[in-house]
């Protein structure tokens, strides 16, 4: 059915029909009164607005239906009625009584008043008519309200859509059949459309030798709260890479956890395994951590300016010591978002990355004047004067210590020097310090086994774990006596599995070497001298070589 009251939208076309369908409802009296039909009147208009509801040319619906139970039918159709009525004219003061004539000019005002009464009224039906499009009266809301609820109007007029525009953007991002997720895409242009529209993306060719097997699409949606790329689908690849979008904003998922996820620097060095899944590594004047557990992705924002050249980094407790080729640093975080780095007060420069051994507490590293202990608190030159005292700078210079590497095995410090060609011991509880016989290239040890290996050209080679004991050799300090003294006897102590071959220098000179093979003394030749050095060359464990002027002395010990 179609409103003839809407007609279609136009305006002098609906007044008409409304004119000629009332007219039709008037009939005259045999007193000459105009007499309105009222219930078909009311029935008129009651079917004319439900028509409205219901016309599917009519734009507004949904506020027409709230105009046709907010206009009072039966009001309307009694104005009307007592506008035609013959008591509403013979109530005026001109209307002409029995017995009187209007002259030409009354008759003239008396019609002139009539048709302004008659083009007001008209003009209040064509008024409401204009407010049945409006949606900004607060009545219309309790009007719908009331008219859904108790006239049940609403159950013939259509659902409508509403329209929303949004301003959309997507990105897409690559994974792996190790469930690996690349970093976004660049987003596409930005376009404007209605929520209710659908989009076609097409994401790029991914790359052939990464194992890719899947897209993922992420689509920009804002919020009270902020603005995210939000999950929409993932498709394989084999589907093809092309997905038609018609999800509302509502039915987005989780933010794109990729979004600042970057592959490492071409030029990052010196790569170590740190707490939290945490590995960190370094470039020019930078130290850089990755996603904790992610070791591919390497976000900008988790990069730390250093003062100086970035050398190398190890982790130990919940931080990380930083080797510059100036102040060493000191970074800690339980995140790499929280890291932050503190430059320690100290001019000991990393001189060789492969230098960094791992110890409880702190980490040790080759500088310019010696092996250093980094912890929290700051360094500590170990072999230098704040330590054990055991190189001057020109001794340790001589080292060549850019060349230093080196691990810790059993408390004592295993490094390299010289290119390999010299390696050391070094007891970090006693300070205790000898060379070892045993050119590498390279050491490490296997926490699982705690085997020490060192690779010798092509061959890998196990430390300390052959039946047969190796030859050592140790040499104590000269020791300065205040006079002349005539030292005539020497005894070791020992297991003497094998012989000790004891050896005595006097003024710098070997005058004596004994094979000791029990915790007897054996004699010495007899000179006077005030300096003295003992060497001791065995297969076994010797706790103490002695030497004494008089055999009674020994007894004593």
């Amino acid at each position: 059915m179609t409103s003839r009251i809407y007609a279609a939208g136009v305006r002098a076309t609906a007044i008409s029909n409304i004119t000629s369908d009332i007219a039709s409802m008037i009939t005259t009296g045999d007193d000459g009164a105009k007499v309105l039909d009222m219930a078909a009147l009311v029935g008129y208009l009651q079917d004319e607005f439900h028509a409205l509801s219901a016309d599917a040319a009519v734009d507004a619906m949904f506020y027409v239906a709230q105009a046709a139970y907010a206009v009072d039918k039966v009001s309307l159709a009694e104005s009307l009625n007592a506008t035609i009525r013959k008591e509403h004219w013979t109530s005026r003061s001109d209307f002409p009584q029995l017995g009187a004539v209007l002259d030409t000019a009354a008759a003239a005002a008396t019609v002139k008043t009539l048709k302004a009464e008659l083009n007001a009224l008209a003009q209040a039906v064509t008024d409401h008519y204009s407010w049945v499009g409006t949606a900004d009266d607060a009545s219309l809301v309790n009007a719908v309200r009331i008219f859904s609820d108790q006239k049940g109007v609403m159950d013939d007029v259509a659902a409508g859509v509403v329209r929303q525009i949004e301003t959309r953007s997507v990105i897409c991002t690559y994974v792996t059949d190790l469930d690996e997720e690349s970093a976004p895409s660049e987003p596409a242009d930005l376009v404007e459309l209605d929520q209710n529209d659908t989009a076609t993306y097409t994401a790029p060719a991914p790359p052939s030798d990464r194992n890719i097997d899947r897209v993922r699409w992420y689509r920009s949606n804002s919020s009270n709260s902020g603005a995210a790329f939000q999950f929409v689908t993932e498709k394989t690849v084999a589907a093809g890479l092309t997905y038609l979008d018609a999800k509302k904003a509502a039915e987005l998922q989780e933010p794109c956890p990729t979004l600042t996820w970057t592959e490492p620097r071409e030029n990052l060095v010196g790569l170590a395994g740190g707490p939290n899944g945490m590995m960190a590594g370094g470039f020019g004047n930078t130290f850089a951590l990755c996603e904790p557990y992610t070791y591919y992705a390497w976000p900008r924002e988790y990069e730390i300016s250093l003062e100086y050249p970035f050398v190398g980094c190890m982790a130990f407790d919940q931080g990380w010591f930083i080797g510059t080729r100036g102040n060493p640093y000191i970074a800690t975080g339980a995140d790499p978002a929280s890291t932050t780095a503190r430059k320690l007060e100290s001019n000991q420069a990393l001189v060789s990355m492969r230098s960094l051994v791992k110890v409880p507490g702190g980490v040790l590293f080759a500088s310019p004047d010696g092996y250093c202990l980094a912890t929290t608190s700051g360094v500590k030159n170990l072999t230098g004067e704040d330590g054990f005292n055991l190189f001057t700078r020109k001794q340790w210079q001589a080292l060549a210590p850019s060349t230093i590497f080196g691990a810790e095995h059993e408390n004592a410090l295993y490094f390299w020097t010289n290119a390999g060609a010299v390696c050391y011991s070094l007891n970090l509880i006693t300070g205790k310090l000898v060379t070892v016989e045993r050119a590498a290239s390279a050491v490490y040890r296997d926490l699982l086994t705690d085997r020490l290996y060192v690779t010798s050209g092509t061959t890998i080679q196990e430390l300390f774990s052959a039946a047969t004991r190796r030859t050592a050799t140790w040499k104590g300090k000269r020791a300065v006596a205040a006079a002349f003294t005539n030292l005539g006897w020497i005894q070791a102590e020992s297991d003497f599995a094998s012989a000790v071959s004891a050896r005595l220098y006097r003024e710098g000179t070997l005058t004596d070497t004994r094979s000791l093979t029990s915790n007897e003394a054996a004699r010495l030749t007899s000179q006077m001298s005030k300096e003295h050095e003992m060497e001791v060359v065995a297969a076994v464990d010797v706790t103490a070589l002695i030497a004494t002027s008089d055999a009674g002395d020994l007894r004593a010990v």
